[in-house]
């Protein structure tokens, strides 16, 4: 995706240490903006799959957010949708991945 304008996030330096170890666990050399751009992506399923676990997606809108989600977070996604858990799991489980 295009980068249109310039957007700075303040980080502190606990953000700046967490950043860190998630690189150091990466085997090629990555960047805090690659960082942030995935964790927004893995935020952004947590969120659909919620909204849609609980109601408040219809499903144009569904349809549309799925278009937006990188296609390797895609088929993970679509199969916690899919096969949701039961509802005693659902308060300490909210990633989708």
């Amino acid at each position: 995706m295009p980068l249109q304008n310039d957007h700075y996030i303040k980080l502190t330096e606990e953000d700046l240490f967490k950043i860190d170890i998630i690189k150091s666990a990466i085997e090629e050399e990555v960047s805090t903006n690659k960082i942030v751009s995935g964790m927004l992506d893995q935020g952004f399923c947590t969120a659909l799959w919620v909204m849609k676990r609980e109601g408040s997606i219809t499903p144009d809108a569904l349809e549309y957010a799925l278009e937006q989600v990188p296609e390797e977070l895609k088929d993970d996604l679509m199969r916690k949708i899919s096969n949701p858990p039961q509802r005693e799991g659902w308060e300490t489980s909210y990633s989708p991945l």
